[in-house]
């Protein structure tokens, strides 16, 4: 019988060792838009910040289409000069100087495709 109070009378009694769990929750994703999930939590937030998110990453995207199309531009140039310095150099009897050239060329096409 006293062994039943002592176990009644230590239920009842605080612990000191209390034990807390934490859980953590990790959400990703790829890309420049979040999942509309998480757009309706920042429109939630704040009324338009979900649109001013989703008009960002349109520009950054223009942004960068931009660039690449630049980029694919002044390489194509940078090809037709070399061709063209090929003809020069085949046309005044350096046939070697244009081979060079020529094939300098067609390696930085073939460059671009294969990095």
């Amino acid at each position: 019988m006293e062994e039943k109070n002592q176990l009644q009378d230590q239920s009842k009694s605080p612990t000191t060792n209390n034990t807390h769990q934490l859980i953590a929750v990790q959400h990703s994703f790829s890309g420049p838009i979040p999942p509309p999930d998480v757009l309706n939590d920042y429109e939630r937030i704040e009324k338009g910040l979900a649109s001013r998110i989703v008009n960002m990453a349109e520009k950054q995207s223009g942004h960068r289409q931009n660039i690449e199309s630049r980029y694919i531009r002044s390489a194509n140039l940078r090809s037709i000069r070399w061709v063209v310095c090929r003809g020069i150099f085949s046309h005044s009897g350096k046939q070697c100087h244009g081979d060079i050239i020529f094939f300098r060329a067609i390696g930085n096409n073939y460059s671009r495709f294969f990095k």
